[in-house]
Formats: C-alpha cells, structure tokens, sequence
C-alpha cells in the first residue's frame, strides 16, 4: 500500500473522531444534582421535540427517540423519589426555534410520585407544551402564573398546587387526556391556545380564552366554550353536550345551548 493512501485513510479516521463531539452536542443533554435534588435537561442544537416521562427512573428522549435515564456525576439515577425539581431548557446559541416539549404521565402522574416535585419549561415564545396523560379517570387544570412571572401554570392532578411552570408567551398547551371520565379545566387560561383532547371516557372540557379546540372524542361528553372567542368544538361520538358561543365551530354536538 503506498504511503499517500495511508495518509489519507488518517486523515479521514481523524476528521470521522473530531465530528463526533459535535455529533454528541446536537442531542439532547441531562444533568442530576442529588445535593438539590434536581434535574435539568437541555434540548440539542437541532432538536425541535422533546419528550419527560416518568417511571422507575425519570427518563427524557428527543424526537420520539430512545429514552434515557439521566445521572449524577457519581452515577446516582434521577428518579420521582430523590427528585423535587425537573427543568427543560432550549439549546444555548440557537436563537428562536418552535419546541415541543411533551410531559409523559402515561406510565404515572408526576405529583402522584413525589407531591414535591416541581417541573419547570424554559424553552422561549410559540412554543407547544403536550401533556400526555393516563387512561385512567384524570383531573387536570391550565392557569397563568402569578406576580412577576408569566406563562402557563399546570395543577396536574388538581389538587390546588401548581405542579408545572412554563415561562413562554404566544404558546400552545395540549392536554391529551387519553381514556378515563377526564376533567380538563382551562377556565383560567388566559394567554395561550388551550387544545383539549378528551379521547375515551365521558370527559368534561372547560375552554379558556384564546381560540381553543375542545374535542371530546368517543363516549358522552360535556364541553365548555362559551367564552366570547371563536373556538372549535368537537363532539366525537356519543351523546355530546356544549355550551357555546354564536359564531363557534361546532361539529358533532347533539345538545348545544348559548
């Protein structure tokens, strides 16, 4: 073999081992504290998704990618227990950039696990925030934080605690309340597009203020959207009830009062 195509082969093997840093840098990274208890997570370079779900240990993947456990320097799992504080950031250096951050609670709600835990989205404007929830019978209620702060406030399991914080503005938050007889209560959203899926169960959807879609999916449900905003309102099948404003979308209701 001649020595100009050894070179080459080096060249290329070298130029293959020093992308791979980069590689590593556009994937999502996570970091636990065990000292304070808390767990952050940052989005990749080029990620738009990102998905934090519960189970044994707390597990995050981006773009409905492999899902991994995140650790300590000393190599302490991150789980519900030892955990008070999660938090999700967008990449550094990457400018605005439309993010989905999804919170998995099909596998166990997050308050359920630790009543302590709080959760935390720092991912910038006209972003969407998806909470994934059980097929069991759920409660979950949208709010807006208060004082200095805004954005999205989450009770996850309407206890009356604020379980999830979203600091963003012109943003989407999707409850996907999978089956169960669920309540989703957004009466108090007042800044962000509430999108509230009902799926199974006999679901009861209360609308907030912004140009929301309310879909009740299968079974008999009681849908919320009288609010003075133009919003659509889905019915699904079954024997659906609304409550709506004149000039709603409504498809599929079969009582509807005004």
């Amino acid at each position: 073999m001649s020595h100009p195509r050894i070179l080459t082969a080096a060249l290329l093997g070298a130029a293959a081992l020093a992308a791979l840093p980069a590689a590593a840098s556009a994937s999502a990274s996570c970091t636990y504290d065990q000292s304070t208890r808390t767990m952050n997570v940052r989005y990749g370079a080029a990620d738009t998704s990102l998905t934090l779900r519960n189970g044994s240990t707390l597990l995050y993947s981006e773009g409905g990618g492999f899902s991994r456990s995140c650790f300590s320097s000393s190599g302490v799992a991150a789980t519900p227990s030892n955990t008070d504080k999660l938090v999700i950031k967008a990449a550094t250096g990457t400018g605005a950039a439309h993010q989905t951050t999804t919170i998995d609670e099909s596998f166990g709600g997050f308050p359920e696990s630790n009543p302590n835990m709080q959760i935390f989205v720092f991912t910038g404007t006209n972003d969407r925030l998806i909470i994934d929830e059980t097929a069991a019978d759920e409660s979950v209620r949208l709010m807006e934080q208060t004082g200095l702060a805004f954005g999205p406030a989450v009770d996850l399991n309407y206890d009356g605690k604020v379980d999830l914080r979203m600091t963003t503005t012109g943003s989407v938050v999707q409850v996907n309340a999978d089956g169960g007889n669920d309540l989703v209560d957004a009466l108090s959203a007042q800044t962000y597009q509430a999108v509230l899926l009902g799926a199974g169960g006999n679901d009861v959807l209360v609308g907030g203020k912004q140009g929301d879609l309310l879909d009740g999916g299968a079974n008999d449900d009681q849908l919320f959207a009288k609010d003075g905003v133009i919003e659509r309102v889905v019915g699904g099948s079954g024997i659906d009830k609304a409550q709506l404003d004149f000039n709603d979308q409504p498809e599929g209701i079969e009582t509807a009062g005004f």
